[in-house]
């Protein structure tokens, strides 16, 4: 039927399987009205029908040209350590985004500068689903503005978006920092 997989990693030590800690990661969905996109249909604004591309809003972003190149960006409020982009198709439907690239700023007026050199990221692949796609990067970004700027897609140039971020450790009290500490949490 479908190509499909879940996966995770096992380390060896000795004679012992051991399942590492992978980073926690927290969901950050902004609101629309911290969102831009290169087009939107009927020129709608943030919060309309055509550009609600929260997570599991009721709709989605829908792009007014289903050409390559055209982008949502997600205006995360401050920098953070930015690991992962999460899609969902628009909802009920056979309209989403199949693979993307993903951009990163600190500032939305400078350049935009492609996570992982400008791979391509796997985006949805099922219709009329609510299920997320999450593209782990393969180390998270530390950025305020990030761009999902579409390479292919099904049917329509759609999708409802989230990222991850990896929360910041806070700085180590000055009362257990001394020499040959470890600087690291």
């Amino acid at each position: 039927g479908h190509r499909a997989m879940r996966c995770g990693l096992k380390v060896v030590r000795g004679w012992k399987v051991e399942v590492p800690a992978l980073p926690q990661t927290m969901l950050f969905n902004p609101p629309d009205k911290a969102r831009a996109a290169s087009s939107v249909l009927h020129n709608h604004q943030p919060g309309q029908p055509y550009f609600a591309s929260m997570l599991d809003s009721q709709t989605a972003w829908l792009s007014a040209q289903n050409v390559a190149g055209q982008y949502l960006t997600i205006d995360a409020g401050e920098m953070r350590p930015i690991s992962a982009v999460v899609l969902q198709a628009r909802k009920n439907t056979d309209q989403y985004v199949t693979k993307y690239k993903v951009l990163t700023s600190a500032d939305a007026d400078v350049p935009f500068t492609y996570v992982a050199d400008g791979a391509e990221f796997i985006g949805n692949t099922r219709p009329n689903s609510d299920e997320t796609a999450t593209a782990m990067f393969p180390q998270a970004v530390a950025a305020r503005f990030v761009r999902i700027e579409v390479v292919t897609l099904n049917a329509h140039m759609t999708m409802r978006a989230a990222l991850e971020s990896v929360p910041t450790p806070p700085p180590p009290s000055p009362s257990s920092t001394h020499v040959g500490a470890c600087p690291c949490p």
